[in-house]
């Protein structure tokens, strides 16, 4: 455990220039100076030469250094994320078990993206200050070097992730006046607290008296920082009703129902939609409806019409403000209900939705020795999510007041209507953000709905509702996406 651990993308030497790794060093030596226990955390992978003198060198002013290259590799196959979000996510995992005292993370690539999340939903780092050193993010760089840069789109989804984790943040460090005032311009949201520590350069063009980081540091560490509150027990939360479109999964139901009633949470309901399935086909749905329904829990049934409408009826039978929606042949982890709504209340969010861990068919309850693969998606900027699901799958917690705003599920026949809820959810200012943890297992079939209709017929419907999109929103898209053609060779 250290007093401060200092994440960065770059070193002083990493590249043929770069300042913000020059900075990011420099601020290390003056907090061991002022007599901080220092560990400076590598993100980038480098040659075992170079992270052996870099060791070398950090070792000789009493400074620890942890490299990409030290950490471990992801347990499994981890899907639906960039380069930067995965490390963002693996340097989260990472440094919510260490414990250490305060964190401050370099704004290049969005490094603290997942601590600050994490902090912000309550799933971690609960009285630990995290802060951003606002140095130069992706969107002012570009702007320096009067370039759009190589990929505009990915640069687009970057400058999001770091827009949020600056957001997310306990306080910010700034070079200078200029940099605060630049980042307020461009949109960004900032922490009530915003610090300016310039280096010595700087300092005297400052029109804020410049502050000392380690004097910075020891007043955050001296404060009496309020830790979060404790995750609420499932019967103090809000009670939450579980939508559940139901077709064809009659042999997956036990295990379903089982796991949902061993949560003993007397404030859940759950409620399934049988969108067309036969009476020969779904004995196990009839058995359950009859032991149940009296408890309050709903089987309703319906013609085949899909997913999207079945899914809205759920919601129009809910007793619950509060809806979970869940599909039939997944099954949750004995925390799903629990967390996804402290992660609402903690968050603020108006839609939190649910990573998960891939398991094979089977008909007993999954384990973790079952798992071959993990979706765990950022959420992302709107230019990169109208073209990959970088936003989540269908599970997700909400309520009806954002939902019935939102105009509910696409009601034509889709595989993608999750993944075009939040964008619509996303275009019209409601804000969508993903938990920090996975939380059910989803089952893969080769036979499901994504092998039975074409990519075009399902993009086709993603991208018909861009017309009721803000136009300020379409007007970012657009920029966004004639950069990217732009940077095509030829």
């Amino acid at each position: 455990m250290a007093d401060v651990v200092l994440v960065t993308p770059e070193l002083a030497g990493f590249g043929p220039d770069s300042p913000a790794g020059l900075a990011c060093v420099l601020q290390a030596k003056a907090l061991r100076r002022a007599g901080f226990s220092v560990e400076v955390l590598l993100s980038t992978p480098c040659e075992a030469v170079t992270a052996e003198r870099w060791t070398e060198e950090h070792r000789d002013a009493q400074i620890g250094l942890l490299t990409w290259n030290d950490l471990p590799p992801p347990p499994t196959k981890v899907s639906g994320t960039r380069w930067y979000s995965s490390r963002s996510l693996a340097l989260m995992q990472i440094l919510r078990a260490r414990k250490d005292r305060c964190l401050l993370f370099l704004d290049q690539q969005g490094n603290g993206f997942w601590s600050t999340r994490a902090k912000r939903m309550g799933t971690g780092f609960a009285g630990i200050p995290i802060g951003i050193l606002a140095h130069s993010p992706t969107a002012r760089v570009r702007e320096t070097e009067l370039s759009f840069g190589e990929n505009p789109l990915e640069d687009s989804d970057i400058s999001w992730i770091e827009q949020q984790a600056i957001a997310d943040a306990d306080f910010v460090v700034t070079t200078d006046d200029a940099a605060a005032l630049w980042l307020r311009d461009s949109g960004y949201a900032l922490p009530e607290r915003v610090e300016h520590c310039p280096g010595e350069q700087e300092a005297s063009a400052l029109q804020t008296p410049p502050r000392a980081l380690p004097d910075i540091v020891r007043e955050l560490l001296e404060e009496k920082t309020a830790p979060l509150p404790a995750p609420a027990l499932s019967n103090s939360l809000p009670g939450v009703s579980v939508c559940i479109a139901f077709y064809n999964h009659d042999r997956y139901l036990p295990r379903l129902v089982n796991s949902f009633l061993k949560m003993r949470n007397d404030r859940l309901q759950l409620v399934f939609v049988n969108d067309g399935t036969s009476d020969e086909n779904c004995p196990i749905f009839r058995s359950l409806a009859k032991k149940l329904s009296p408890l309050g829990h709903v089987f309703h049934d319906q013609d085949n019409a899909g997913s999207g409408p079945a899914r809205n009826k759920a919601v129009s039978l809910a007793r619950h403000e509060r809806i979970i929606f869940f599909d039939s042949d997944n099954v949750p982890l004995p925390n799903m209900v629990n967390d996804l709504g402290n992660a609402l209340s903690h968050s603020g969010a108006d839609i939190v939705s649910s990573p998960y861990l891939v398991v094979p068919p089977t008909l007993r309850e999954p384990t973790l020795a079952d798992v071959f693969h993990r979706y765990h998606p950022a959420g992302g900027s709107l230019a990169l999510g109208l073209l990959e699901n970088i936003l989540g799958d269908t599970c997700c917690i909400t309520s009806k007041k954002v939902f019935e705003a939102v105009g509910g599920f696409e009601t034509c026949r889709m595989y993608t209507d999750d993944w075009q809820f939040y964008l619509r959810a996303k275009g019209k200012g409601f804000e969508q953000i993903v938990h920090t943890d996975p939380l059910f297992f989803y089952t893969w079939e080769d036979n499901e709905r994504r092998s039975q209709t074409t990519k075009y017929a399902n993009n086709t419907v993603l991208w018909s509702r861009l017309e009721t999109l803000d136009r300020e929103v379409l007007a970012g898209l657009l920029r966004t996406y004639v950069q990217q053609v732009q940077q095509r060779p030829g």
